[in-house]
């Protein structure tokens, strides 16, 4: 299935609902399909089947239209942090191979690709164009291309299928209980894994409301607390312990994820001191997994499970082994198998560590006697 098609059923049962808010303004699923068909159409001349687009955008509602404008014409997603230097995102277009970059500034990259220069927060809706159909597109075709340092600290593409993207991204609310009647907020930048999975694709399986913030600030965050109410939220441990340490206080029921936390009971206690009322899950995963491995849901400061220490229970669809494990705590590599681990590297001779199927993660791990994981180094 296509990848844009989720995001556009919703304006068909739901075109009046807001899709996505920011601080400038809000989007309903109505305009948001007419603004991917339409950007889709303006890009149809140079993106179609494969093609590699880096998307060199902000947090903003243009890398979702952006984004769901080359799945819909069968073209793979590179999103590049936008914190880098021009020189730096050269390197990337001609180190991944890309046939195309969008950015929402200027850019000079030596005619490495073309650039296609977007302004404002949303492209304009092109009227009176051709709108080109859905591209068909099959489990085994790329979707998303990602970086990660891996083990030798050199940023490589991960390339993730629509199967990876299937198998994990969609499944995802489903484990973390996320529905059509929640609002997310976003404070995650866009080009990883974590916000690309937890916010943006979230939105699109759900039809729920996406609040994104275009950066991380307490002050932003308290702001968006005020007007959307949110009830759900994707954190990583550092944004926890700035909110706490600003002060912030959200005393409604919500849904906190909270991502790679070395001392997890300590950022329990600032996550529960900034939202009292909050639900907390923790995790493991990694880009060559898609995402999503193993999920903790701790539970509420009052009614929780008292671990915070493991990574939780893997996840249904995936296999997970320790490879070597034999120490007297029986740790060992962590091997992962599924349709979710990634089809290939791009851009680096680095061999795909794969192996009868089985990901070598990297990773040392242990399984508990109730069969939860424990990650014991990274």
């Amino acid at each position: 299935m296509n990848r844009a098609l989720p995001l556009l059923d919703w304006a068909v049962s739901q075109p009046d609902k807001a899709c996505i808010v920011t601080d400038e303004g809000a989007y309903t699923y109505r305009d948001v399909a007419a603004l991917i068909r339409s950007t889709a159409a303006t890009l149809a001349d140079r993106v179609g089947y494969g093609t590699r687009v880096g998307l060199f955008i902000d947090s903003t509602p243009n890398f979702i239209i952006y984004e769901y404008a080359v799945f819909y014409l069968g073209g793979i997603v590179a999103p590049i942090n936008r914190a880098l230097k021009a020189a730096e995102v050269q390197g990337i277009v001609e180190n991944l191979d890309l046939a195309l970059v969008v950015s929402d500034g200027p850019l000079d990259i030596d005619g490495a690709a073309p650039v296609v220069t977007v302004t404002g927060e949303i492209p304009e809706v092109v009227e009176g164009i051709d709108i080109p159909p859905v591209a068909e597109i099959e489990p085994s075709d790329g979707a998303l291309l990602l970086q990660t340092s891996g083990s030798t600290g050199r940023p490589k593409g991960v390339l993730l299928t629509v199967r990876n993207l299937s198998s994990n991204y969609d499944a995802s609310y489903r484990w973390l209980g996320i529905g059509k009647e929640d609002r997310i907020l976003l404070t995650l930048p866009v080009f990883n894994t974590y916000a690309l999975n937890q916010g943006i694709n979230m939105l699109a399986m759900t039809g729920a409301t996406l609040r994104l913030l275009r950066r991380f600030t307490p002050e932003g965050v308290a702001r968006a607390l005020a007007d959307i109410r949110p009830t759900f939220i994707p954190f990583v441990p550092t944004m926890v312990t700035r909110l706490y340490q600003a002060g912030i206080l959200f005393e409604e029921p919500i849904k906190i994820g909270i991502g790679a936390a070395a001392s997890p009971a300590n950022i329990a206690s600032d996550a529960w001191t900034v939202f009292p009322q909050a639900t907390l899950y923790m995790g493991y995963g990694l880009t060559e997994a898609t995402a999503i491995t193993s999920v903790n849901h701790i539970g509420t400061a009052s009614d929780n499970n008292g671990d915070f220490q493991s990574a939780g229970i893997i996840v249904p669809g995936q296999q997970v082994r320790l490879g070597g494990a034999g120490s007297d705590d029986e740790r060992g590599s962590i091997l992962i198998r599924g349709a979710n681990v990634f089809a290939a590297y791009v851009g680096t001779t680095e061999p795909r560590p794969v192996e009868d199927g089985w990901l070598d993660t990297g990773d040392i791990g242990r399984f508990d006697e109730n069969g939860r994981l424990h990650i014991v180094d990274r």
